[in-house]
């Protein structure tokens, strides 16, 4: 992703969490991005494109983030699943996706008919519903056993209400105070109760049959053979200036050692993890993500 077009993004961002998406006008977005009309339709044929790339972004970009606290932490811990969905909210809400959302929504409900027809709810606010809750069940399988498998659909729906609706009551109240840490542990606090204490049962409301026939999760990116390196050096000349020192310093030596030491692919297996995780909880962090799959792959290939 080019700096324009981030540039378009960001703006867009704060321009729906303020005023709503359909109170922005394009004209809104490039005064704010300081962009000409030509380059935001250099990368985007409507508002509506607009919208969904921010929404593809920042999911993909808080789905890794949730993702890397795994490498860290135990599959199978209550925690690590606390940690994986604190991570997560956070970083919707420093993008001000969550805000999106909500202003979305509520111009949705009430607006007149012409004007939902013409604008409807995109298909990756559905998508990302559905793979959120999905996503959820799994990991409560993983940590309560197939024990609450039947019902773990309906365990997941119970959180994520819980969350969102508590979200939106907070921004209804004009309440500033960041409480997504306690409302994730309380929820899980009260699911914890609610699985012991109450009778075991296998009636859902939400039928785990019903998930399986959806193509829910991305396609996993096949392994490269293309040498990593001009991608690499063009990450880094593209985006050096917004790097901190320690995103800079595995760049470059990342750079160094696929340049000198190509063969060394144990060393650089370990020394793009780093290079990761240094990009966590930054804006390049799907564009570093980019860099990391293209190394992995290519040190999985030549091995072989």
């Amino acid at each position: 992703m080019n700096k324009k077009k981030m540039q378009i993004l960001k703006a867009a961002k704060i321009l729906f969490a303020r005023q709503g998406v359909q109170n922005t006008s394009i004209a809104d977005i490039i005064a704010l991005a300081n962009v000409s009309k030509g380059t935001f339709y250099n990368h985007f044929t409507s508002k509506q494109a607009c919208l969904i790339a921010i929404l593809e972004s920042v999911h993909e970009k808080a789905m890794l983030e949730r993702e890397l606290v795994l490498h860290d932490h135990n599959l199978y811990s209550i925690d690590t699943l606390k940690k994986q969905m604190i991570v997560f909210y956070h970083t919707l809400i420093d993008n001000n996706i969550m805000d999106v959302i909500f202003n979305y929504r509520m111009n949705f409900s009430s607006s007149d008919e012409g004007t939902r027809e013409n604008f409807g709810i995109p298909e990756e606010f559905k998508l990302n519903t559905l793979n959120e809750l999905n996503w959820l069940a799994n990991r409560l399988t993983d940590i309560y056993s197939d024990h609450i498998a039947p019902c773990a659909y309906d365990y997941a729906s119970f959180i994520l209400g819980s969350i969102q609706h508590i979200l939106l009551v907070q921004k209804l109240l004009d309440y500033q105070e960041n409480l997504v840490q306690e409302i994730i542990e309380q929820s899980l606090r009260r699911l914890d109760t609610l699985i012991f204490y109450s009778p075991a049962s296998k009636q859902a409301v939400l039928d785990p049959d019903l998930f399986k026939k959806l193509s829910l999760e991305k396609p996993q990116h096949a392994q490269t053979i293309e040498n990593p390196l001009p991608y690499l050096e063009r990450f880094y000349e593209e985006f050096s200036e917004e790097f901190s020192e320690e995103n800079a310093e595995y760049t470059l030596f990342l750079i160094n050692l696929l340049k000198n030491n190509p063969e060394k692919t144990t060393i650089i297996h370990a020394m793009v993890h780093s290079f990761m995780k240094s990009f966590q909880r930054t804006e390049l962090l799907t564009e570093a993500y980019e860099v990391f799959r293209r190394v992995s792959g290519w040190g999985f290939c030549s091995q072989k």
